[in-house]
Order: structure tokens, then sequence, then C-alpha cells
């Protein structure tokens, strides 16, 4: 099983590197969040984050326009330790984009990333198309 786990990573870190030489930009978004209103003495602590991860490809189609992949989800974040505490009105987007990568570890940004990966390089060259018969 650990095996597997090991192989899967390799082939995200691949899919990593060739979206590099592939010239992708990833713009994370993660500006929409979910806080507790109180937490002991705290208030507005974020708990969960609603990110969007938006893929950009240096490849433009017939148009002109960049080939793009937006996934969304959601991402639960545990409470802030000690002084690692930030008031609301003083917490950026890359203040979360950080924590939220973070808390999903490197193997889960790299297969999000990858899916985006894949759904551009399938808008590039499709494998599957749909006609209709006459």
């Amino acid at each position: 099983m650990e095996k597997n786990r090991a192989n899967k990573l390799v082939c995200l870190i691949y899919n990593y590197k060739q979206q590099k030489k592939n010239k992708m930009e990833y713009n994370w978004d993660c500006k929409t969040v979910e806080v507790k209103v109180k937490e002991g003495e705290r208030s507005n602590v974020i708990f969960t984050v609603h990110y969007r991860v938006t893929g950009v490809s240096e490849s433009v189609d017939e148009k002109g326009d960049f080939f793009t992949s937006t996934l969304i989800g959601t991402h639960n974040l545990s409470s802030p330790l000690g002084e690692s505490f930030l008031e609301i009105e003083d917490v950026t987007n890359n203040d979360i984009v950080l924590w939220v990568k973070s808390s999903m570890g490197e193997e889960e940004v790299l297969r999000i990333e990858d899916s985006i990966l894949k759904t551009i390089n399938d808008q590039i060259e499709p494998k599957t198309k749909i006609i209709t018969i006459s």
C-alpha cells in the first residue's frame, strides 16, 4: 500500500515538473471563508476556506484565448495556535493560500494542480469530440 502511494507521489511530482516546463500558471483564490463568530476571546476565526484554483496555459486557441481550467473546493483549517492568530482585517489571500497549502500537504496540492493540467491538456489535444450524424 505504501509503495502504491509513493508511486502516485512520483507521478504527481513528474506531472508538476512537466507543467512548469509547459509554463502553466496557477492562481489560488482563497478569499471566501467561513468564520466562527466567537472562539474563546477571538472573533471571526477562519475555519473553512472556499478555494478556487485556476490554471492558465501559455498555449492559445484559434481565437487567441489562453486555455484555462478552474477547480473549486473547500478545505477545513484547524484553530490557530498561540500567537499565530491574525485579526480578520489583517488576513490576505496570500496568508490563506499558505495556510491551505500547508494544511493540505504537497501531495494534495499537486493532485489539484495535476487535475487542472490534465483538463487543459485535453482542451489543447482533445481525445474525444461530439458530432451530429445527419
